[in-house]
């Protein structure tokens, strides 16, 4: 949905290069009957009888890797029937390539179709878009290791299945919940074709930004905008003026919901079952979530949906600024405003207790990410010394760690040599210039760390050669440590 600017200290010699690659096939089944619930949870250890009170729900969402982990959290609930996950096509992912992440991860953690669908592709007016490198990497499925889908989308669009399961279960006696974890393009084209959708829809949206500031920093200017609400203001105003019963989940109270090292690590520790396993891989991947300034957005919108205890709530009055400025999608507490409950702040510990519960349900996934060996990085400055788990490592996935030894903060580059000798780098590194271009290694993984602190991550590698250059000093001036090769075998 929306993250930090990530820095690297020595820029020439970093590269992103996760990606997603398909698994085994799964069976192809026709689509979903949006209409029909399911008769179980599978893991979840309760019969179809004892899930009455199963909150009705549908998960608007552009399938960032926050949207991923309260997705995760949800499909094993056995509080939650999940009915229809919806993609905002102007969120950070396209309509294709966020309807393949859906229904692949919903193949690989539940037993069952679920309705997956998208809507319009433009906003309803003036915004800017989501960086096109973001809508990449999340199109790509954010560095997971992808399940060929077991189903078809959806035909419907995103609006009219939100407006059709509305009703069903409005003429059942019940009220559908939607919660929406990106843009609200969806939710007001679903309104436009059903004015009386409010009476029949209540809404949790990770939207906005009230007392705080925002997050949208690719204009001059402070940020007041939150982007979810910037890459479409006016369906904000829309979905404002329509007087849905909404409780908001602003960045006021997800500033409280940080991806901490700790957190990470509990995980770290056990995430056997399905969705943790999931998580954990996703985190993992994924440096800049546990970096530092990563917050879990969606999964506190998410939790919120499920228990609003765990966020301290106000009813405000509200505006949006509309238009593709940088305060698009700005919200204003305002006394000719329209009324909406507000989560102003959120309690950590209970929602991480929520995340972590949710997370670890039912079985493991067949295609558990587990590492086949370690390679452990103390660095600090002048030093770069590598200890391998075991001496002779395989090719296959690696866990990474870095400890800092040292008194000011660390980077350290893993690479693979590819066709460069190790001469050639040796002398790169002696004779450094900022303005040189760097052998061409392949980067596998970059990492950092504070003074005394540690960091862990993980990476694919192919069998040949591997280095690590260890930095620290200033971009300009750095101080580089170098260790290896070591040989990965087959």
């Amino acid at each position: 949905m929306h993250r930090p600017p990530f820095r690297l200290a020595v820029a020439a010699m970093l590269a992103s290069l996760l990606s997603a690659c398909v698994l085994s096939a799964s069976p192809t089944r026709g689509p979903a009957d949006a209409s029909a619930s399911p008769t179980g949870v599978p893991g979840s250890g309760l019969p179809a009888s004892s899930l009455s009170a199963r909150l009705p729900l549908v998960v608007d969402t552009d399938m960032a890797a926050d949207d991923v982990t309260a997705i995760a959290s949800l499909l094993r609930d056995p509080g939650v029937d999940l009915r229809a996950i919806t993609v905002a096509g102007t969120g950070e992912a396209h309509c294709p390539g966020g309807m393949f992440v859906a229904r692949s991860i919903v193949t690989m953690l539940v037993e069952q179709e679920i309705a997956v669908a998208c809507g319009n592709a433009s906003p309803l007016a003036a915004a800017e878009e989501f960086p096109p490198e973001w809508r990449a990497a999340v199109d790509a499925g954010s560095g997971l290791r992808l399940a060929r889908p077991g189903f078809v989308p959806d035909a419907r669009a995103a609006g009219d299945l939100i407006v059709e399961l509305a009703r069903n279960e409005s003429a059942a006696g019940g009220r559908l919940t939607v919660l929406t974890l990106g843009t609200l393009t969806n939710v007001a084209t679903a309104l436009a074709t059903d004015p009386d959708l409010p009476s029949q829809v209540r809404l949790v949206s990770m939207l906005g930004a009230v007392r705080v500031p925002g997050n949208v920093t690719t204009q001059p200017g402070d940020p007041s905008a939150e982007w979810n609400a910037h890459a479409d203001p006016t369906a904000v105003r829309r979905v404002l003026e329509a007087g849905f019963d909404w409780t908001l989940v602003p960045l006021d109270a997800t500033n409280n919901a940080p991806l901490t090292p700790q957190l990470f690590g509990d995980l770290a520790k056990d995430h056997g079952p399905g969705p943790a396993d999931l998580v954990f891989e996703l985190w993992a991947r994924n440096p800049y979530m546990t970096a530092g300034g990563f917050y879990l957005w969606d999964p506190l919108a998410s939790a919120v949906v499920r228990d609003p205890t765990i966020a301290t709530l106000e009813t405000l009055q509200l505006s949006v600024t509309e238009g593709a400025g940088l305060d698009g999608g700005r919200l204003r507490e305002d006394a000719a405003g329209r009324p909406v409950t507000v989560a102003v702040a959120a309690n950590q510990a209970r929602f991480e207790a929520l995340l972590m519960d949710r997370l670890r349900r039912g079985p493991p996934r067949s295609n558990a990410f587990s590492a086949v060996g370690r390679i452990a990085i103390t660095a600090g400055t002048g030093r770069c010394d590598v200890q391998l788990d075991p001496a002779s490592l395989p090719a296959g996935l690696l866990e990474l760690g870095l400890t800092n030894a040292g008194s000011e903060p660390v980077n350290a580059v893993v690479f693979e040599l590819g066709g460069v000798v190790w001469p050639v780098i040796e002398s790169f590194v002696k004779t450094y210039d900022p303005g040189a271009s760097p052998p061409p290694v392949n980067v596998l993984a970059q990492m950092t760390a504070n003074a005394g602190g540690s960091a862990t991550s993980y990476t694919t590698s192919p069998s040949g050669q591997l280095g690590v250059a260890c930095f620290t000093g200033s971009p300009q001036e750095p101080v580089i440590g170098l260790a290896g090769p070591f040989p990965i075998g087959p």
